[in-house]
């Protein structure tokens, strides 16, 4: 239910509905938060990084949020898509996506806002909304 309502919210997107899509988000977040939580030697002692780099830690942290970066990418391509999906429509109301893509596009911020500062504030977004 939860993933439901975070990708109604941000995403307008309803994955209860489409069943393998909604399975490839909660192993996506689910691999991400397992890499984040995993005990890296490199956090105690700096010196031992390459212990993290053997065991192959770092290169599941990496797969894991590069997986999570194309996801975002197709749904920002998604949303910039004219012809985009009648189920992303809900009564013309903006979603935060949509939000984020209008601020960028029109320059509204002092500073430049680029698709991966919009990836990095929806995986923060999912992140802080899948553990409430």
């Amino acid at each position: 239910m939860a993933t439901t309502l975070i990708c109604r919210t941000v995403f307008s997107t309803r994955y209860d509905e489409r069943g393998s899509e909604r399975r490839r988000f909660d192993k996506l977040v689910r691999d991400a938060q397992a890499a984040m939580a995993a005990f890296y030697v490199s956090d105690v002692y700096s010196l031992f990084s390459w212990v993290d780099k053997l065991t192959g830690k770092v290169a599941r942290l990496d797969a894991s949020y590069r997986s999570l970066d194309l996801f975002y990418l197709e749904l920002i391509k998604d949303h910039l898509h004219r012809n985009r999906p009648k189920i992303m429509e809900q009564e013309e109301k903006e979603n935060i996506l949509d939000v984020l893509i209008r601020l960028k596009e029109q320059t509204l911020l002092s500073d430049d806002l680029t698709w991966d500062h919009i990836k990095a504030i929806l995986m923060v977004y999912v992140d802080a909304s899948t553990h409430a």
